[in-house]
């Protein structure tokens, strides 16, 4: 390091040698001296006397270059130190991502496997409860009187008997010509006529229309199948009911659209319903057409779904179907009148 000349006045030295501008002192830069192929290039001296007279007038003007440089290398170290940061931010966040989503994976592959074992340990219980469970012996009896496979095969069971007669008289019902189905649809039969004639006041056959006919539709129209039988043989008022699951058509809801249709038949031929109550005749096209107005009624009314109950009474030992209560419940599965 150069020393400092005492006689030399201070205010007319000139510009002062910075240390690292000193090429005697120890913090000379090196580092910012130019590389002998850029003096090269740039046509500078190769010898040493060149480098004497170049030194002392380069000095002033590389001085700000060299504290320009180190402020640029200052500048890119913080950049790449930022650059640095930020890619560990990113992948610290990329790690704590990806282990949250495999810490909730784990966790419900947890609970699935924690539930497969339950439904499988479970069925396995059930397993070996069911083989090591003692078996009763099947008692026909030990059921309720209306599961009607129980007794079934016991021919002589009140049960058994009362559903065999209560089928019977079904079948009876549906058959022409029996004393049961003639006497079910003469009933059917009157019932039509009279709401015609109160109506109309007329009888059907002034009208054209056949009561008989409406009859058979209305008992042909009957499905039953048996659903359940109770007997009570032992009870102070001994008794058994048998119940079927019905379809079957209403005489009334027919008659309803057949009234309404022949009223507006009636207008359209300018024949008023007074006029017809008085004594006016019909006839023979209007009666076919009221005739027909009757049949399509008919075919237009559909079934009806009901339960109907046939209920028996033991009377000296014998097992017999109550013939009134049977009679409301059929008026109720045809739709007849109150």
């Amino acid at each position: 390091m150069s020393k400092r000349d005492s006689n030399t006045d201070p205010f007319n030295a000139g510009e002062p040698t910075l240390p690292w501008q000193d090429p005697d002192s120890e913090a000379y830069d090196v580092a910012d001296e130019p590389h002998e192929e850029s003096r090269r290039d740039a046509g500078e001296a190769k010898g040493p006397w060149d480098a004497d007279e170049s030194g002392t007038t380069s000095r002033g003007e590389s001085g700000s270059e060299r504290t320009k440089g180190r402020a640029r290398k200052r500048s890119t170290a913080a950049q790449e130190r930022e650059t640095s940061r930020r890619d560990r931010v990113q992948q610290a966040r990329g790690t704590s991502a990806g282990r949250t989503a495999g810490r909730i994976f784990k966790v419900f592959l947890g609970i699935w496997l924690l539930s497969l074992l339950l439904s499988i340990g479970g069925g396995i219980v059930s397993c070996v409860a069911g083989a090591f469970a003692p078996s009763t012996p099947e008692d026909p009896y030990d059921v309720p009187a209306y599961d009607i496979p129980a007794f079934e095969e016991d021919e002589n069971s009140p049960e058994a008997q009362s559903l065999e007669l209560a089928s019977t008289r079904l079948e009876h019902l549906m058959l022409p010509g029996s004393p049961e189905h003639d006497a079910e649809a003469g009933r059917i039969a009157a019932a039509f006529a009279q709401r015609v004639e109160t109506d109309f006041g007329r009888t059907p056959d002034e009208l054209g229309t056949d009561p008989s006919i409406v009859a058979e539709w209305v008992i042909s129209s009957l499905v039953y199948e048996e659903s359940s039988t109770n007997a009570f043989p032992e009870a102070e008022d001994p008794h058994a009911s048998v119940y079927f699951d019905i379809e079957s058509c209403s005489m009334m809801t027919m008659y309803f659209e057949f009234q309404s249709n022949l009223y507006d038949y009636l207008r359209d031929q300018e024949l008023y319903l007074l006029d017809i109550k008085q004594g006016k005749e019909l006839d023979d096209a209007q009666k076919t057409d009221i005739a027909g107005i009757l049949q399509a009624a008919m075919v237009e009314t559909g079934s009806r779904e009901s339960t109907m109950c046939v209920r028996l009474t033991l009377q000296d030992g014998t097992w017999r179907v109550d013939e009134d209560d049977f009679e409301r419940y059929c008026d109720y599965a045809f739709g007849m009148p109150a």
